[in-house]
């Protein structure tokens, strides 16, 4: 299939930016035009000033199946690993904004990298996850080695990385490895309002604390409360905390700017 803009949707509601894989004919496999044009879209969703926060999806029956393999053959055009690929991980993670997975059916291979490179992963029971890359001689990327074990420990990242496991929603839950796993009815209603409740949230101390968290990963204790002081007073300083505490006081709740 060609890429089109069929291939990715991007649009606003509300303030939330829905980026949608849109190739169930090949179970929201990405090939190389489809991976830059999925990059490109999540960046324009992550610059939108009116977009709060990013939900990424795949249109039924998938979440995504990682690269179409079909275009191996093809070979793989110049820049494309690490530009698209590997860049809209960079954008996914680094996205100041908080960015929620809204999955239902596989995330395998790649799929499953870019599923563990947002904030919030929401599924259904008719989820699972798979590095599946063993079984074809590779090993996992699209940062998979350094966000699986963050998330569930070496030894399970190890397990899941050799052996190629499928793990299903409810071991995931188990794991860590997703927040919530609920009935496929209610899975819009709960990532919309989670998608709501952070909208309406302080976004500038998201970004700021997003930042603290990944970065807290690979300092020491020092170097992190020092990166928190110098953040705290730079949010006491803001609008938001100027108007979260006169909300407090008043009973009422908070209207945040982000700034």
């Amino acid at each position: 299939m060609s890429p089109s803009q069929e291939d990715i949707r991007l649009e606003r509601r509300d303030g939330v930016a829905f980026v949608t894989i849109c190739r169930p004919e090949r179970l929201n496999a990405l090939s190389p035009p489809a991976a830059r044009e999925l990059r490109e879209k999540l960046q324009k969703a992550v610059a939108d000033e009116e977009a709060k926060v990013l939900v990424l999806s795949g249109s039924p029956p998938a979440f995504c199946a990682g690269a179409d393999l079909t275009c191996a053959s093809a070979g793989v055009p110049e820049g494309t690993f690490e530009n698209d690929f590997n860049g809209m991980i960079h954008v996914l993670v680094e996205s100041p904004k908080p960015v929620i997975a809204r999955i239902d059916g596989p995330a395998v291979g790649y799929g499953m990298s870019l599923a563990l490179a947002c904030d919030f992963r929401v599924c259904t029971p008719a989820s699972y996850f798979c590095l599946a890359f063993a079984k074809i001689g590779l090993i996992p990327d699209g940062g998979a080695t350094w966000l699986l074990p963050r998330l569930v420990g070496v030894g399970r990242a190890m397990e899941m990385t050799l052996t190629a496991q499928q793990v299903d929603a409810d071991s995931a839950a188990r794991m860590g490895l997703v927040g919530r796993v609920v009935p496929p009815e209610e899975l819009d209603g709960a990532v919309g309002d989670l998608a709501q409740r952070l909208a309406r949230g302080p976004g500038l101390a998201y970004a700021l604390g997003k930042e603290c968290i990944q970065k807290g990963l690979e300092c020491n204790l020092k170097e992190a409360l020092n990166r928190e002081m110098k953040y705290q007073l730079r949010l006491i300083g803001s609008e938001d905390f100027s108007e979260g505490v006169s909300a407090f006081l008043e009973h009422r709740k908070a209207v945040f700017r982000g700034r």
